[in-house]
C-alpha cells in the first residue's frame, strides 16, 4: 500500500549522497538527514521556525551529487516534534506542501500539491548508502495525498486526485488497513495501439479509476480478511471483491512473493493455507451497452445476448452439473440483457484446504460448484 502512496517519489532515486547543509535546529537536521539517506545530496532548508507546537520548515531541497535532479518542499509542517533517545524524528504529523521535482533540465517531472502523514517515526541514525525514498516518509499510521501529476521524458502525464490510507495494530495484534484512491487519470496515448483505439471506439477518451479497500490480518494464524475492495472506471462500471482466508502467515506469505516456486514446493507452501469465503461482483456502469453495441451489426439486442449465452452453454455444460449451469446461464442472459449487478460468490459451509480448490480444479473440475458452493446471480 505504501508503495502507491510513493507514487510520485519514483524520480528522486538519485544516487550517493552529499552532506546536507546543518541548521542548528535538531529536528530539521534529522528530518534532512532522512532526505540524504533517501538518496539526495546538499539537503538544505531556507528556514526554520517554530509556530506554537508545529516547527515550519520552509523552501527545503536537494538534488543529485552526479546530475541535476532536484526535489523542493516549499513548505514542511511537522506537529508536536522531537527526537528520540536513538535520534529519531518522532512528530504526530508532518505535511509537505507543493513539491516539485526537476530532471537535469529543469523541467518538472512531478508535482504533488500535499503529502500529510500521521504518527511518524523518522530514522535519524546516518545510513552509510542510500537506499530507498521511502527513508523520506519513515513509518506511519496514515498517508493523504492530493493533487499528484507525474510526466514521463516523453510527456505523457498521469495523475490522482486523492490517495488516503491508513494502518493500526489492534490490542490483539491484528493488523488493519484502509486505502482509498480517487481521480486516477489514464489519457489514451499511454497505451499502445490496437488497445488504445479499442477502448477509443468505444467512445471513451480516458480512463478515470478509482480504488478502494480495507481488510485484517493476523499474523499468528494468517487470517486475512478482505472486507471489500473495488475498482471504478467511470463509464464503464467497478468491480468488486471480498474474501478471506487462514494460513497466511509471514513464512508463507514471503514464500509466495519470492516467486521462483516449482509446482511441487508451491503446494508445499499452501499446504497450510485454507480458504474461507470468496464474493466477486461486476457492476455495470455503461459499458456492457457499448460492447453489445459495437457487437450488434446487423443483430438485434436479444440476438446478441443469445449468441453469447450460447457460446457459455457449452462449457458450463462440460461441468455436468445441469443446475449450476442454467443458473449461471440466467445469471448471464439477465445481465447482458439489462445491465445490472453480476455476483459470483463461493460460500463454502466450512473452510475449505487450497490444495483442495487445486486438485478438483486440475483433476475434476466437475467438483468446483459444489465443492465451493458456487452461486451465480443477477440484480
Amino acid at each position: 500500500m505504501r508503495a502507491l502512496a510513493l507514487f510520485a517519489f519514483l524520480a528522486l532515486t538519485i544516487g550517493p549522497a552529499a552532506a546536507y547543509e546543518p541548521t542548528g535546529n535538531a529536528i530539521a537536521d534529522t528530518l534532512l538527514r532522512s532526505v540524504e539517506r533517501a538518496g539526495f545530496a546538499d539537503a538544505r532548508v531556507a528556514s526554520a521556525e517554530r509556530e506554537g507546537t508545529t516547527l515550519v520548515l520552509t523552501g527545503l531541497e536537494g538534488g543529485g551529487k552526479d546530475n541535476d535532479k532536484r526535489v523542493r518542499i516549499a513548505r514542511t509542517t511537522i506537529t508536536e516534534p522531537l527526537v528520540n533517545a536513538n535520534n529519531d524524528l518522532v512528530a504526530s504529523a508532518i505535511a509537505y506542501e507543493d513539491i516539485a521535482m526537476t530532471d537535469e533540465a529543469g523541467e518538472p517531472t512531478a508535482t504533488i500539491a500535499l503529502v500529510r502523514l500521521t504518527a511518524v517515526r523518522l530514522p535519524g541514525a546516518a545510513g552509510g548508502t542510500p537506499t530507498e525514498t521511502s527513508d523520506f516518509l519513515g513509518e506511519f499510521d496514515s498517508i493523504a495525498v492530493d493533487g499528484l501529476i507525474a510526466r514521463s521524458p516523453e510527456g505523457e502525464e498521469i495523475g490522482f486526485d486523492a490517495l488516503r490510507a491508513t494502518f493500526a495494530t489492534r490490542d490483539d495484534g491484528t493488523a488493519a488497513g484502509e486505502f482509498a484512491l480517487e481521480g486516477l487519470v489514464f489519457a489514451l496515448d499511454l497505451f499502445d495501439e490496437p488497445t488504445a483505439g479499442e477502448i477509443r471506439a468505444l467512445g471513451y477518451d480516458a480512463l478515470t479509476v478509482s480504488l478502494e479497500g480495507k481488510g485484517t490480518w493476523r499474523r499468528d494464524s494468517g487470517r486475512a480478511i478482505l472486507d471489500n475492495a473495488r475498482l471504478a472506471i467511470a463509464g464503464m462500471g467497478a468491480v468488486e471483491i471480498a474474501g478471506g482466508a487462514n494460513g497466511l502467515t509471514p513464512s508463507t506469505l514471503a514464500a509466495l512473493q519470492a516467486g521462483g516456486l516449482d509446482f511441487a514446493r508451491l503446494l508445499e507452501v499452501l499446504s497450510s493455507v485454507s480458504l474461507t469465503g470468496l464474493t466477486v461482483a461486476i457492476e455495470d456502469g455503461g459499458l456492457t451497452d457499448r460492447l453489445i453495441g459495437t457487437l450488434a451489426g446487423e443483430l438485434d439486442r436479444a440476438q446478441v445476448v443469445t449468441k453469447l449465452t450460447d457460446a457459455l452453454a457449452l462449457p458450463l455444460a462440460q461441468l455436468g452439473d445441469p443446475a449450476f449451469a442454467q443458473s449461471a446461464l440466467d445469471a448471464a442472459r439477465g445481465f447482458l440483457t439489462e445491465p445490472g449487478r453480476l455476483t459470483v460468490a463461493a460460500t463454502p459451509a466450512a473452510e475449505i484446504s487450497a490444495l483442495q480448490v487445486i486438485g478438483a480444479a486440475m483433476l475434476n473440475p466437475q467438483l468446483l460448484p459444489s465443492l465451493l458452493s458456487i452461486t451465480i446471480t443477477h440484480e
